[in-house]
């Protein structure tokens, strides 16, 4: 008797297919997540693609937490982890040349914002274009090419950094 695994419609087959690609995100997201953090960790679920955050400072399984327990900060640590991650897992098959990032490091201080802008830096150092959206001080500071919306009477803005020139 023959046996066959999963069912006819495929599904059983597109799970673990997916299963096996998003194993290989947590495990490049882990690097980032692990360097900004210093204490979280990505943990996929069994058999599905969906996972729980592990805190060293709590180490038994039955202490990890899911992403809708997590802080703003924390969302932002994990989702900034993912997107470099993705990028990474990317850039083996197609070149990619940029990212940009809208916001989040409001929610970072102390050391998980240094740690995020130094990942963000040796991207940067690796030949990747950053686009940063952001209104936070300590991360204007840290990148020396800008693009600045300045407010101007009337209701509107101008743009004025490198290579932005004046149209007549």
């Amino acid at each position: 008797m023959k046996r066959f695994v999963g069912k006819s419609s495929g599904e059983d087959f597109e799970v673990f297919v997916e299963s096996l690609a998003f194993k290989q995100l947590l495990e490049v997201a882990n690097k980032y997540v692990k360097a900004i953090s210093g204490k979280y960790t990505l943990i996929q679920k069994e058999g599905c693609v969906d996972f729980l955050i592990h805190d060293e400072n709590y180490p038994e399984s039955k202490d990890d937490r899911p992403v809708s327990n997590m802080s703003g900060g924390e969302k932002f640590i994990i989702s900034l982890s993912l997107a470099l991650g993705i990028a990474e897992i990317a850039s083996q098959n197609v070149r990619v040349d940029s990212l940009f990032l809208d916001e989040g490091f409001g929610t970072l201080s102390g050391e998980p914002l240094i740690e995020a802008i130094n990942s963000l830096k040796t991207l940067q150092i690796s030949g990747k274009m950053l686009g940063i959206i952001t209104h936070i001080d300590a991360v204007i500071r840290e990148f020396d090419q800008k693009i600045e919306a300045v407010k101007k009477h009337g209701g509107y803005s101008v743009l004025q950094g490198s290579g932005i020139t004046s149209a007549k």
